[in-house]
């Protein structure tokens, strides 16, 4: 069985790429040829790619040009099924339905929310509302979608547009129950919707990693607004002065960094890095003594509590979205409501104050690790929904 997988992306770029990434050799060792159409992004990744920047575009530009691109790349590789993962071209993906048997995956909400995240940057709040015209009020005043109307239009009506062809999809795979129930909410049919929440791509240690003798907490991650990065400074600025804290992310302004951290006198207990490869957060989470995770938008899922929990390192975790999927209250970690930076530091301290409890987390991390999230278990599922969608 042959799989087209359709994405913004082919580069190690975020969580969507990371499991593509992570996923197509495995298949492609299972029997399953695999090619990827792509926006933008390094082709020499994967054996077989086809570049269409097009499907980038919210739908700029002349309909038939990128027809004739999807039919070449189709019709050059002769797919069985279509694996659509993140695009934001709504007449892309209506001809992938018209195409071919078309397999979706919900690493976001870009097809039920015009801003893709279901957040409001301007109260840092989650929204629960279906998409519809008041969304344009509501950018107004929370500020969700762009506040130009020329995009803001085009981004609504890719929602319109998918949301009409819900049916066409052969399936639905929701990393976690909360996106899961999102999209039957806004009309996809249930009887098509599978929740297979991603693997970890990092072989999990035998035993939990000695507990480190330095205390150093770890951000890792994108610095955008929804992934609550501040909350991370807020709560180190609370522990006491023998707690590191690192971050690593795509930092955009180190002079902000140093404020926040100035601000919260933890200025010289916090340092960053703005790249790292796998290796080196391995590396890193082998000394880490707890992974803080303070996401502020409803997360599919979250692929670094997976990493975390492959070295044994206890997560304290905003308890939003697919986070409940991985974080075992008491058992692999701690959730804690969004912004709340006293209580990332309450649980934090516990952690590292009883080190009976931090080994005992480590331990049960990497056994809930093996249980749901290895490799096989997932790709077993995925191959079965490819050969009901053919």
């Amino acid at each position: 069985m042959r799989i087209l997988h359709v994405n913004d992306y082919l580069a190690p770029k975020g969580g969507v790429e990371t499991y593509l990434l992570s996923a197509i050799p495995q298949l492609e060792e299972d029997g399953f040829p695999q090619a990827v159409v792509y926006g933008k992004g390094e082709a020499g990744l994967v054996s077989t790619s086809f570049e269409i920047p097009e499907i980038s575009t919210p739908g700029w530009g002349s309909r038939s040009v990128l027809e004739s691109k999807i039919d070449a790349a189709i019709d050059q590789f002769q797919p069985d099924v279509v694996h659509l993962h993140s695009i934001y071209n709504a007449d892309a993906v209506e001809h992938l339905l018209n195409r071919k048997p078309v397999v979706l995956t919900s690493h976001d909400f870009r097809y039920l929310c015009p801003s893709s995240n279901f957040f409001h940057r301007q109260t840092s709040t989650v929204c629960e509302r279906s998409c519809g015209v008041g969304c344009f009020a509501v950018t107004l005043a929370k500020k969700c979608m762009t506040p130009r109307p020329k995009f803001s239009w085009k981004y609504y009506r890719r929602i319109i547009r998918v949301r009409r062809r819900f049916a066409d999809f052969q399936h639905l795979i929701a990393p976690g129950k909360d996106s899961a129930d999102r999209f039957i909410r806004d009309g996809f049919p249930s009887k098509n919707v599978t929740i297979l929440p991603y693997f970890c791509r990092i072989q999990p240690l035998i035993e939990p990693r000695p507990t480190p003798e330095e205390h150093l907490i770890l951000y890792l991650g994108r610095m955008s607004e929804n992934k609550g990065w501040e909350y991370f400074i807020e709560a180190l600025g609370k522990l006491p002065e023998s707690v590191q804290g690192l971050i690593i992310g795509n930092i955009r302004s180190e002079e902000h960094l140093r404020q926040k951290a100035l601000e919260n006198r933890c200025q010289d207990r916090l340092s960053w890095k703005t790249w790292a490869t796998q290796e080196e957060i391995s590396e890193q989470l082998q000394s880490t003594s707890v992974l803080i995770f303070p996401s502020l938008w409803p997360e599919t899922l979250g692929i670094v509590g997976l990493e975390a929990m492959a070295h044994g390192v206890p997560v304290v975790a905003s308890d939003i979205g697919g986070v409940s999927e991985w974080l075992l209250e008491g058992e692999t970690g701690f959730r804690v409501q969004p912004k709340d930076s006293d209580a990332i530091a309450q649980r934090v301290s516990t952690i590292l104050t009883e080190p009976k409890t931090a080994a005992a987390m480590g331990q049960r991390a990497l056994e809930y690790l093996r249980e749901k999230f290895l490799p096989e278990r997932h790709l077993t599922t995925l191959k079965r929904i490819y050969e009901s969608a053919v």
